[in-house]
Formats: structure tokens, sequence, C-alpha cells
């Protein structure tokens, strides 16, 4: 709908057509409207603003359909914005993701990635057939579980060796030590 030269517009973009209106559902219905989202073009000042809109039809006394709407306006732009940024970031951030995931996919070396608290963050391809090849449990050495917590359980053949990493990766994480080679 566009009234001098204001273009009406849904959240999705689409164009809104004056008998959608808050205004003129709530004056064709009788029935409240709330909370509706509405952005408003003006080709003037070039930007578009978010309303969040309120209508209330207002029936004269005895009378089954309203004679005028009451409608409130407020203005969320910043909160739509703020909105569709978000959007775009957490978009940016899944295929940035991707792109780790398959530059370590690429290397034969076994990679994974562990937070400062030592929980596995990332691992690739190598890492996971190393772990599927050696019987590991997938719990235990893939996202989320805590490597430095499975080294220090480590029981039986390699448990020393085990312990000896966790204790290794603890002085990168502290800061004690710029690199850990396993012996």
């Amino acid at each position: 709908y566009t009234d001098g030269g204001v273009k009406v517009e849904n959240k999705d973009g689409t164009t809104l057509p004056g008998d959608q209106h808050p205004s003129m559902i709530a004056l064709r219905t009788g029935q409240p409207v709330t909370g509706m989202v509405l952005g408003i073009f003006n080709p003037q000042r070039g930007q578009i603003r978010w309303l969040r809109v309120n209508a209330m039809p207002l029936f004269d006394p005895g009378a089954n359909t309203p004679s005028q709407v009451y409608a409130t306006f407020n203005d969320i732009s910043e909160i739509i914005n703020a909105e569709r940024e978000l959007t775009h970031t957490q978009h940016e951030l899944q295929e940035s993701e991707r792109v780790a995931h398959a530059a370590l996919d690429t290397l034969n070396t076994q990679v994974a990635i562990l937070d400062e608290a030592g929980t596995i963050l990332m691992v690739n391809q190598a890492w996971r057939d190393f772990a599927r090849d050696n019987g590991a449990a997938a719990d235990n050495l893939m996202e989320g579980a805590n490597y430095l917590c499975v080294c220090d359980g480590a029981r039986g053949d390699g448990a020393q060796g085990a312990s000896t990493f966790a204790e290794g990766i603890r002085a990168v994480i502290r800061g004690e030590r710029e690199l850990f080679v396993s012996p």
C-alpha cells in the first residue's frame, strides 16, 4: 500500500495492502488488533521505520459495528534492526564454522580444538577416524566432551601417557607453555 510515497510492508518485506492495516482490520471486524509489526518506508528519507501497532475498535453507544479506531504506535526499529543483524551474524558464523570444519578435515593429522576448560569444541575427520579405529567411546572424544577429564579418567595401558598429555595441555591453557608435544 502506498499513500503519498509512503510504503507499508510486513516484516518479511511484502507490501501490505491498505485493507490489511491494523486500523482497517479492527474497523471491519470489530476486534482489537494487537502487536502487529509494520515497516513504513519513506523514500524522501530513504529509510524504513518499524512500528508495533495496536488498533482498538470504538463503538458508539448501542452500536454493533465500530465507528472509529484508536491506534497506538511504538517505534521498534532498533529492535528489528538488531534482530536482523543478529540473524545475519549467525549465518556468517555458521558459514565460518562450515569452512573451518572443511579446512580441518583436509588435514591428515588428528586435531581437536579445546576451550580453556578442556571441552572439545571441534574435531577433524582424522580425529574421528582415529577414535573409531581405536574403539573409543564417541561421547568421550567428540564435541562437547571434556577431553582433560577423559584423560584424567583413563585407566589401563596408556593411562600414564593420558595423564601426562592432560598436564601438558593444562600448562598451555594456563600460559605456562607455548607448545606441548606429546612424548
